[in-house]
């Protein structure tokens, strides 16, 4: 059940038997991990070796043959080699595909020098609703095999459903008492710590949300841009079940932090 892809949210495996909707007990209609469907979702795969021929397809899940199948364009895809040998296949999904699809159930059918890689689930989805939200997933520096450095990778999470719930207070203080027995605050730092809880998440993507906080681009947006970013630092990441294969993720962080050192001077106004 290990992917061929480790640090990136959608999973691709060689065997279909790994996939979520082919699991014992799962349900013939397959759930997706939901996207616009004018641009998909991102993924990245690495190859430590090999000539680097791709071509790729979306597939409906719902014939496990291929049999209905979607040509795509090989020019919505990056090959990046490394130095030393091995590559990169990317898809950014920054841009629409050129090949342009109708909304429903897709598999991401990769074939990589006459290897097939098959992708779980996505449910591309036209959305009515305004405005539409997203987790994005990127960082500074390259992790592990993945490959976010040389032309800004980012990962997305389109929410099912989503919450905000109460806010989490730590603070920290510390005092000092005079001979008169009066106390004073020498130091004092309050943090709010957000909780987002985000609906439908599968369980092949909990463990690379458990470890996002390592990564230090995460934030949650509207997709169109007209609502401020919530910048999500300091991230931690747990899940209760929702169903089967399926969970309630929490995130919670850091999201106004306040440091108060006891001898602020007063500001002069103008």
């Amino acid at each position: 059940m290990i992917p061929v892809n480790p640090g990136n949210i959608l999973k691709f495996n060689t065997d279909a038997a790994w996939q979520r909707h082919n699991q014992p007990g799962q349900d013939r209609t397959a759930f997706g991990l939901r996207c616009p469907k004018a641009t998909g979702l991102s993924f990245q795969l690495f190859f430590p070796s090999g000539a680097g021929v791709v071509t790729w397809e979306l597939i409906d899940p719902k014939d496990p043959t291929g049999g209905i199948n979607f040509p795509m364009s090989a020019g919505d895809l990056i090959i990046t080699n490394k130095d030393g040998g091995g590559f990169w296949v990317t898809y950014t999904s920054f841009a629409p595909l050129t090949n342009a699809v109708d909304c429903g159930f897709y598999e991401v059918w990769l074939t990589v020098d006459g290897t097939l890689y098959k992708s779980e689930t996505l449910h591309f989805t036209e959305d009515t609703t305004d405005p539409v939200y997203r987790i994005r997933f990127t960082n500074s520096t390259d992790k592990d095999n993945v490959l976010y450095t040389t032309f800004s990778y980012h990962q997305f999470l389109y929410p099912v459903k989503w919450a905000w719930d109460r806010p989490k207070i730590d603070r920290e203080s510390e005092f000092s008492v005079d001979g008169n027995g009066k106390t004073t605050t020498k130091f004092s730092r309050t943090v709010a710590r957000f909780r987002l809880e985000v609906s439908h998440i599968p369980d092949y993507t909990i463990n690379f949300l458990s470890k996002c906080g390592d990564l230090d681009g995460v934030q949650f947006e509207d997709v169109s841009g007209a609502i401020a970013v919530v910048p999500m630092e300091n991230i931690t990441f747990d899940s209760r079940p929702q169903g089967l294969g399926l969970n309630v993720g929490i995130f919670e962080f850091d999201a106004e932090s306040e440091a108060f050192n006891g001898c602020q001077p007063d500001f002069t106004t103008a």
